[in-house]
């Protein structure tokens, strides 16, 4: 395991990997496993005083891998869907599907309801099968392979 510590200048710093607060010092932290992780000062002193390294990446992985669940399983409600009636019927059963995909339920579900068309609908959803979902797939695919630039990973795509 290695480290390099810099500082971003003014008005360009990232978030810290582990907490999420703003940081212009950075550490980074290589990992024996290939793993790299970017945290602040205050964040790498508690991971050094609790030697967690190697659960960080695990958690991260983890992160990315509910993201991919979640839009595979947005997915599979939308091609199940024909029509926004079996649209709202499945959402109804099912909830918890992410929101950024269930959004025209929310904005067809009102009194304008009835204005939507089967062609509306039809556009809406080939919009989401084919650009939307498949494109939030890829950026987790390169998100990964980012994170994960120096682990000997294999991503299988479906």
């Amino acid at each position: 395991m290695w480290f390099n510590i810099y500082t971003l200048p003014k008005n360009q710093g990232i978030c810290c990997e582990h907490c999420g607060t703003y940081i212009r010092n950075v550490v980074e932290i290589h990992n024996s496993d290939g793993f790299v992780y970017s945290v602040g000062l205050d964040c790498f002193r508690n991971l050094m005083k609790e030697n967690r390294f190697s659960t960080l990446a695990i958690r991260t992985f983890n992160k990315f891998k509910n993201q991919l669940q979640h839009y595979d399983e947005s997915r599979r409600l939308w091609e199940s869907c024909q029509t926004l009636d079996d649209l709202i019927s499945a959402y109804e059963k099912n909830p918890d599907v992410w929101l950024f995909v269930m959004w025209p339920i929310y904005g067809w579900k009102t009194d304008k309801q009835e204005d939507i068309t089967q062609e509306q609908f039809s556009k809406e959803r080939d919009f989401i099968l084919n650009k939307l979902l498949p494109c939030r797939v890829e950026s987790v695919h390169r998100d990964i392979q980012k994170k994960f630039a120096h682990v000997n990973l294999k991503i299988e795509r479906q």
